[in-house]
């Protein structure tokens, strides 16, 4: 009985007692193929080696754009990413809170400490965080993380907000500066929420503000 052409080879006449040869570049056969083009490799995948029984997806940062490739068709844009089987050139667009100033890269970056990315597709970051706000990386808006309460931060692209002075407050978030100086009667060696601050021990006064 005959059987089928092996995967990876293919048989081109009838009456055949061994396979013809075995599958080009750029394509591959699970097995009946009758000429050395077999099945090309789909959008997406490439194949190297010949006589295969598969194709392999598009390598990572890379993409495979038409039919029958034996190598990626070029690089993924800056701006975008591909883990792999990319089929155009804008691959997979970095989102939002990262960016990729590169082009073929298989991942993206996140935002820098201190910076935001607002959009998809970046090749740079957007801008700084405003005062009053940090971020450690990934920020997607110009408002970033606000300071919490009992912090300030008066300068923009800041990684971390800063304690509220010794003898004073911050009672809000986002503030750019200390709310106000600590009551009479209360101190704070730093990062009061309120005016109160800590009231003074048994023993001890404070008979000012902003001790």
């Amino acid at each position: 009985m005959c059987t089928l052409c092996d995967p990876g080879k293919y048989c081109a006449s009838s009456g055949l007692g061994s396979v013809s040869g075995t599958c080009q570049t750029g394509s591959y056969s699970t097995g009946g193929a009758v000429s050395a083009a077999c099945v090309a490799c789909p959008v997406g995948t490439q194949q190297n080696v010949t006589g295969q029984s598969s194709c392999a997806p598009c390598f990572p940062g890379m993409y495979c754009g038409s039919l029958g490739l034996s190598n990626p068709t070029g690089p993924c844009r800056a701006g975008s990413y591909s883990f792999g089987g990319a089929t155009a050139p804008s691959c997979t667009s970095c989102s939002v809170g990262t960016f990729q100033p590169l082009t073929g890269q298989g991942s993206c970056l996140p935002c820098s400490p201190g910076m935001y990315c607002a959009t998809t597709g970046l090749t740079v970051e957007t801008g700084k965080c405003v005062v009053g706000s940090q971020s450690g990386g990934s920020a997607s808006s110009p408002s970033c993380t606000p300071c919490a309460s009992g912090y300030f931060q008066n300068l923009t692209g800041q990684r971390s907000c800063l304690p509220c002075d010794a003898g004073a407050f911050c009672s809000g978030t986002g503030l750019t500066a200390v709310s106000g100086l600590c009551s009479p009667g209360s101190y704070s060696s730093g990062g009061a929420s309120s005016s109160a601050c800590s009231p003074c021990p048994a023993g001890k006064h404070c008979a000012t503000s902003g001790l």
